[in-house]
């Protein structure tokens, strides 16, 4: 066996670090997840997305802040861009969640979420599988921070081990698109509240029954998030919690109306 041909048990025992959290916490943070060339390309096509690709894009796949022309949201930017497809079947990011879930791994969307400088609204205490409806709730989020993420300039904060719980019930919140948030926030003293402070191309994953959340940016500082969507391939949606959802849904869009 040659030396570059020899496992790379540093590596391994990494992953196996990063495997354990992630069960135990429900979430973990994997520091540079993308490189520096990697995040530069990002930020170039992320530029080119928005000036575009944006006008073309359908109702719903783009939301912005409340009172203001500034992007808070975009969704599914892999259906109308290539580079986001590829980014999502990255092959590094595939194997490090197989090694999580044991299984085999299936991509499902990228979005960016933005908290402008003083304007970027808060999101509610809610888990992701609220609006995906897994089962079992094999799937996970990879958040990348675009730019720094801080406690100011609101990061996302998760209640550790929370996704022990289970589902959970949610109510009707009031930051629309994302309308949910649990009904009762996790003991914190069971369950305690970490920050994911973050430099640019650090991730964090979280379960999607891991309870997270987010506060508004009262810095000076914008801060995006790009996240990728995954599910296990043993991961089949509750078509009645999921009829449920949309049923929701429409009655949210009727009241917008």
């Amino acid at each position: 066996m040659t030396q570059s041909s020899r496992p790379n048990h540093k590596l391994k025992a990494f992953t196996m670090d990063f495997s354990a959290r992630f069960h135990e916490d429900g979430f973990v943070i994997v520091g540079q997840f993308l490189d520096s060339d990697e995040l530069a390309e990002v930020d170039r096509q992320l530029d080119h997305y928005i000036t575009d690709v944006v006008p073309r894009t359908k109702k719903g796949d783009v939301d912005y802040e409340s009172g203001s022309d500034r992007i808070s949201h975009l969704s599914s930017l892999d259906a109308y861009d290539p580079y986001w497809n590829n980014l999502l079947n990255r092959l590094r990011t595939l194997e490090l969640l197989e090694s999580f879930l044991g299984t085999g791994v299936e991509p499902l969307a990228s979005e960016v979420f933005y908290k402008a400088a003083h304007v970027g609204s808060a999101a509610p205490p809610h888990q992701d599988n609220a609006y995906l409806h897994f089962d079992p709730p094999e799937a996970m989020a990879v958040w990348v921070a675009l730019d720094e993420a801080t406690v100011e300039n609101g990061c996302v904060w998760y209640s550790k081990g929370s996704h022990k719980l289970g589902d959970m019930p949610h109510v009707h919140g009031d930051t629309p698109p994302f309308s949910k948030k649990v009904e009762q926030i996790p003991d914190p003293t069971r369950y305690p509240a970490v920050p994911a402070i973050l430099k640019p191309g650090d991730a964090v994953i979280h379960q999607i029954g891991t309870v997270h959340w987010s506060e508004r940016n009262n810095s000076d500082q914008d801060r995006r998030g790009l996240v990728l969507n995954y599910k296990g391939v043993n991961a089949r949606v509750d078509e009645q919690a999921h009829a449920n959802h949309m049923a929701y849904v429409q009655q949210l869009r009727a009241m917008d109306r």
